[in-house]
């Protein structure tokens, strides 16, 4: 009895993630006929300094979405460097990969001005609208890595290149994750 080999579906992110990155991912997986073409993992490869949040997590929500419809198995590879959005991105894999040479970088979040608003007003709108965004990346970090939130704050706190004691004291490479690229 021969065993059905495993069918690949291969997508990169390389640099910021923005409006482009997630224009040009999201349409190529919805291209993609998971069913018909059997594939069974995602494989995502990752060089990234971070970027928009709003994209990063639309391509986290759409990618945890086709995990489910399809019984995906996602692998994340980290290339070069994965920092800021593209850590998130790097977390939703359930075997994650790092290259050799990839280097981590964490921070808490940072705002950015959108528009001319009364103070205020802006205050208002901040205290909300910032304070879900900063509880939406802690839970998601801290369901990832299977870590309590407060432990997620504390890593994301850190707002620096993570070390190797770092990475796996919080478990960021999962337990049965292979610690190169050769798996």
């Amino acid at each position: 009895m021969s065993e059905e080999p495993v069918i690949i579906k291969s997508v990169c992110v390389f640099g910021e993630i923005g409006e482009s990155t997630s224009s040009t991912v999201i349409p190529e997986l919805l291209e993609t006929n998971f069913i018909e073409e059997n594939i069974k993992e995602l494989h995502l490869y990752i060089c990234s300094e971070g970027g928009m949040l709003s994209h990063c997590f639309a391509l986290i929500d759409f990618i945890q979405v086709l995990k489910r419809q399809h019984n995906l198995t996602v692998y994340t590879y980290g290339l070069g460097e994965i920092a800021s959005g593209g850590f998130f991105l790097f977390l939703l894999g359930n075997k994650r990969v790092l290259f050799p040479n990839c280097r981590i970088f964490v921070h808490e979040h940072i705002t950015i001005d959108r528009e001319p608003q009364t103070y205020s007003d802006r205050l208002k709108e901040d205290k909300t609208t910032e304070k879900e965004l900063y509880e939406t990346y802690i839970n998601y970090t801290s369901t990832q890595l299977k870590v309590s939130n407060k432990r997620a704050k504390t890593l994301l706190a850190k707002n620096k290149w993570l070390t190797k004691r770092d990475i796996k004291s919080f478990n960021i490479l999962g337990e049965e994750n292979e610690p190169s690229p050769q798996g």
